[in-house]
């Protein structure tokens, strides 16, 4: 056995490395997107509170909706971004997916009422 075909082995060399490096690439990845859906959270809040604030005003209902529409779309284009390149990982994207979609509910029924 030479010493070129020790490393032509599986889990030797390359992979390995390659691996690491995705795993990495993949951490900061989903460190940006918890930053990103912090700050769309808090985003949401302040809307909240400016809609009980002028929950008479259809001006102010108008530019609400606009608004939160606008941040939906934002989120969406992240989310896909973010899911389109993990197509392996489908359950960790559908608990994404699914978390979002709790965040978005309860917006839905408020505009809904």
């Amino acid at each position: 056995m030479s010493g070129s075909q020790v490393h032509t082995k599986p889990g030797f060399g390359r992979s390995k490395k390659r691996g690491r490096l995705f795993s990495r690439i993949y951490t900061e990845r989903r460190r940006l997107y918890l930053r990103c859906r912090g700050i769309v959270r808090l985003i949401y809040g302040i809307l909240h509170v400016l809609y009980g604030i002028c929950l008479k005003g259809s001006t102010c209902l108008a530019t609400y909706s606009m608004l939160e529409g606008m941040i939906r779309s934002n989120t969406w284009l992240l989310w896909w971004h973010l899911l389109g390149h993990r197509r392996a990982n489908s359950s960790a994207g559908v608990r994404q997916l699914s978390s979002a979609l709790m965040a978005v509910v309860p917006g839905l029924l408020k505009m809904k009422r």
